[in-house]
């Protein structure tokens, strides 16, 4: 049924107050569109992260204060993929941002990754999903050192066969197995076998890939 990707993009982004611009438009090193060497905004690079790894087709979950999204990435095809958007009207959190994509994605291999991040290496996506396809795995994160576990959500995995037994948010007090992982998660139900793919740690990378059964 092929591979689609989900973007968050619809928080507000406090934390960069005063700053008014979305974070994701925040301009971080260069790339080639047709021939041009331009700016390359923070948004693209989990995008094209998603394109080196087969994915064609993604959906970017706004909310109605970041029309401006819409308007710099229109169709995508420059970024030589098919975008579509989702509108998140009222601010209830990242599983929610999610869900609103959920009908649209059933049957499909899907990533995620956040918009102000930045994949390493490279075929991030790429290794991930051949990880995801070789294990048969519900959902396969992308997950990678960490000497800090308390600043992060880290990953409690399974030594040899990295399945992921606990995903915890900035513990006090971490086991010593962990692995970092950008995005915030919840303790993997018994009946949803989650492996984590060990990558080389990455300036900032959150990426996951899930199988998504129908409705």
């Amino acid at each position: 049924m092929g591979r689609f990707g989900v973007v968050p993009a619809a928080g507000a982004g406090t934390r960069l107050a005063p700053y008014r611009a979305p974070k994701e438009l925040i301009q971080v090193g260069y790339h080639d569109v047709g021939g041009r060497v331009l700016p390359k905004a923070a948004i693209e690079h989990v995008l094209t992260a998603m394109r080196g790894g087969g994915v064609g087709r993604a959906f970017v979950v706004l909310s109605p204060a970041k029309a401006e999204l819409l308007r710099y990435l229109g169709s995508g095809s420059y970024l030589g993929m098919d975008l579509a958007y989702v509108c998140q009207e009222v601010a209830r959190g990242l599983p929610h941002a999610l869900d609103l994509a959920t009908p649209f994605l059933a049957g499909r291999t899907v990533c995620m990754g956040m918009p102000d991040t930045i994949i390493t290496p490279d075929d991030g996506f790429a290794r991930l999903l051949d990880f995801h396809d070789g294990t048969g795995a519900d959902l396969s994160l992308g997950v990678y050192p960490t000497a800090t576990p308390q600043s992060l959500a880290p990953v409690v995995v399974e030594p040899g066969s990295y399945r992921v037994l606990a995903i915890v948010d900035k513990p006090e007090h971490p086991r010593p197995t962990t692995r970092g992982a950008s995005p915030r998660g919840r303790r993997s139900s018994p009946s949803c076998c989650t492996r984590a793919w060990p990558m080389r740690r990455p300036v900032r990378s959150s990426c996951s890939a899930t199988s998504s059964s129908p409705p």
